[in-house]
């Protein structure tokens, strides 16, 4: 079996680089990203909530990139080190990920893919639970009105500022 190519097939990628003193290390990394329908801060939001259910040490917060390692546990797999960039186009933001550790193989790269897509799997679960609890602008505005009346009911509002008001929201 030619290793090359069975390497080379992988989703991942193998890279071996050298440090100070000629030592040289194997890593494995997988990078992914995907857009979601949301604004910066929100997906910022929805990647701290990831980060935390996955239980990752967060090293740096810098509201658009994060850092974060795996905590060690026992197994066959090195922890992964988690980089997060995030990016705004108009309402749309996208989620890049780059996920890595120490080694090369099936194991190792299957565990920094494994990490990254169910990073990226919390985030879009967040934000799902995010739009579906957010209310329909239809909704704000309705119960906006329904404030401003019982104002005027209360006599907080007289009429002409009842007008004003509602004519404002509409």
């Amino acid at each position: 079996m030619d290793l090359g190519a069975f390497f080379r097939n992988q989703s991942y990628v193998a890279t071996l680089s050298t440090t100070k003193g000629d030592q040289s290390k194997a890593m494995s990394s997988y990078k992914d990203a995907q857009t979601f329908d949301c604004d910066l801060e929100a997906a910022a939001q929805a990647c701290r909530f990831a980060l935390n259910e996955m239980q990752m040490l967060v090293k740096k917060d810098a509201g658009q990139s994060f850092v974060a390692n795996e905590k060690v546990r026992l197994g066959f797999a090195n922890p992964a080190k988690l980089e997060v960039n995030l990016s705004a186009s108009g309402a749309k933001t996208t989620v890049a990920v780059n996920s890595s550790n120490f080694g090369l193989g099936p194991i190792q790269g299957g565990h920094v893919k494994g990490v990254a897509e169910t990073f990226l799997s919390n985030v879009k679960l967040q934000l799902g639970k995010n739009q579906a609890s957010a209310p329909s602008a239809g909704d704000d505005l309705a119960g906006q009105l329904e404030k401003l009346a019982e104002m005027k009911a209360k006599g907080l509002l007289s009429d002409e500022e009842f007008a004003a008001a509602k004519a404002k929201l509409l």
